[in-house]
């Protein structure tokens, strides 16, 4: 770590410390305005960092690097058109079920509501496309929620969450004290339900008594690790 934030931790550096004990090491993105405090707090940790001309190619590398890493890559953007401009790389990888965590800035919580310079409700626009999709409202939300959208994003079926930060919480002053590990939310909804035996049993049956069988797999395969269970099957 190269430096240190005086007078106390920001919750972007606390942030950058929760990033960094799940495992991430690399983030893609387009710095501005109210993303520029996370950004920092990342470097500070010695984040490999990735800048790009535009957001949407920042979501397309966080989405490649999901997909070979089997971790969720890290996409970062300023508030308004920088969070849209991630839209098409998170519909991407949603579709193709890669695991990404978008983190966006967004204006102070005192001008919301007031069509303030870009305020965008990215939340509102990225729901259909994502997992998990939440506006931190206070500093103890911060943590949480990043933990919950890292998870999220690789269990069950992966695919991408976005965490959106006003910016005069990032900046805020804090020490966690007996925070949460994650959001109260339900995980358990986002397992892959369990086969019917008797319809895997009928399968097998069909397998075994087809003269010319054919064995049709998609990425879940990859990502559960089922690659040699098919083709010794095959």
């Amino acid at each position: 770590m190269r430096g240190a934030v005086e007078n106390g931790t920001r919750v972007v550096d606390h942030i950058a410390r929760i990033l960094k004990d799940l495992g991430a090491t690399q983030v893609f993105g387009v710095t501005g305005g109210s993303i520029m405090g996370l950004f920092d707090a990342l470097a500070l940790e010695d984040f490999e960092i990735y800048m790009f001309r535009h957001e949407q190619g920042a979501a397309h590398a966080a989405d490649a690097y999901g997909r070979i890493a089997r971790r969720p890559g890290i996409a970062l953007a300023t508030s308004g058109p920088g969070a849209t401009n991630l839209v098409t790389g998170i519909a991407n990888a949603y579709f193709d079920s890669a695991p990404m965590v978008a983190i966006t800035g967004q204006v102070p919580t005192s001008v919301f509501g007031r069509d303030a310079f870009q305020e965008t409700d990215i939340v509102g626009v990225t729901a259909p496309i994502t997992k998990f999709a939440y506006q931190v409202k206070k500093p103890e939300e911060a943590g949480p929620a990043v933990r919950t959208a890292y998870r999220l994003a690789v269990e069950g079926r992966p695919g991408p969450t976005l965490v959106d930060l006003p910016r005069d919480i990032q900046l805020t002053k804090y020490e966690p004290r007996d925070e949460p590990e994650y959001l109260p939310i339900d995980f358990a909804k986002y397992q892959p339900p369990s086969p019917d035996p008797e319809a895997v049993r009928r399968a097998a049956r069909l397998l075994l008594t087809a003269s010319r069988p054919v064995i049709l797999v998609g990425t879940g395969v990859y990502w559960s690790g089922a690659t040699a269970e098919v083709i010794d099957l095959a």
